[in-house]
């Protein structure tokens, strides 16, 4: 938060409304409240704000500056405020619109958002982080078509932007667009590998294009990175399951079942590979957690249980 104000004072010091001759000063009480901030000295910034609006009422950088301390202590609404009042003063001031726009995010406040992104992009039409967070904001309003969009003129101003293409291939596998979700969640990786739920989240596309060999490497490499997902593990496990990996697929149900003990899908699908294995007493220990914690979906159960029984009855004897 500390590098973001510092980052924010430099950008609104471009964007401000110039202070007049016999205010100049309010400019060196505000770049003393950023050398203070920086040094953790909060309230000493705040006292510093004060009397450059004091010298200079209508300065609306100190008005953001303001805002940016006040969110990084949680008070939202002030910084709100502050935000608003700067750009009431400079309705050109392309940082605030944004930052403003996404508070009003973080208070689920998306109609609000997006007109400030909207005021954003019209003063600096280039601005990817913009157009990526108006796409999360129309995301988050139920227009997946606007996200698609929006995520899409991100990447072209910013092809780098790996959060738009990771963003963008979730909503195409929502659409069953499984290659073209695929190939974002790639880019996104490959622009930033660190972004471990794009591994899992092209693991589900890879599992659904019929690629389980590259869904159990994708699990793998998110699992490694978040070894208590019993979400992971479970779907790990599936995957393995349709390569023929009973043996892995039973150790991965097994984990999820140690991270999450009522994570009841992983009970019912051991008991089957347990039933599988003429293991029945171990089987019907397993169905019956899944019952006792999914009590609504026994009749779906004694349906799978039938069907495994009778695949039983089918393989040849040794």
């Amino acid at each position: 938060m500390k590098r973001f104000l510092t980052l924010l004072f430099a950008a609104l010091l471009l964007c401000a409304t110039a202070a007049p001759v016999r205010a100049q000063g309010a400019e060196d009480y505000l770049k003393r409240a950023a050398a203070r901030f920086k040094q953790g000295d909060a309230d000493g910034a705040l006292a510093d704000i004060e009397k450059a609006i004091k010298l200079f009422p209508k300065y609306d950088a100190a008005y953001s500056f303001r805002a940016g301390i006040r969110k990084s202590r949680g008070d939202i609404e002030g910084a709100i405020a502050d935000f608003s009042k700067a750009i009431e003063l400079n309705p050109k001031n392309v940082i605030a619109l944004y930052t403003l726009g996404f508070m009003r995010m973080e208070k689920q406040d998306y109609d609000g958002a997006i007109k400030d992104f909207d005021r954003a992009l019209e003063l600096q039409p280039n601005l990817a982080i913009v157009y990526n967070n108006r796409g999360d904001a129309k995301r988050a309003k139920g227009d997946a078509e606007g996200a698609i969009a929006d995520y899409t003129k991100a990447v072209e101003n910013n092809p780098k932007l790996a959060e738009a293409y990771h963003s963008r291939a979730t909503l195409l596998m929502e659409k069953q667009e499984t290659g073209r979700a695929i190939a974002d969640y790639t880019m996104a990786l490959g622009l930033n590998p660190q972004l471990t739920e794009g591994y899992y989240n092209r693991a589900v596309a890879r599992a659904a294009d019929g690629d389980t060999d590259g869904a159990v490497e994708d699990f793998t490499r998110f699992i490694q990175a978040n070894p208590q997902s019993a979400d992971a593990l479970y779907s790990r496990g599936r995957a393995l399951e349709t390569k023929g990996d009973a043996d892995g697929a039973l150790l991965d149900f097994s984990k999820a079942i140690e991270v999450d003990p009522k994570y009841a899908e992983a009970y019912a699908s051991r008991g089957l590979i347990l039933l599988a294995r003429n293991r029945d007493e171990e089987a019907q220990k397993d169905f019956d957690k899944y019952v006792e914690l999914n009590p609504s979906a026994k009749e779906n159960l004694e349906q799978r249980v039938k069907y495994a029984r009778y695949q039983r009855t089918k393989k040849p004897k040794p």
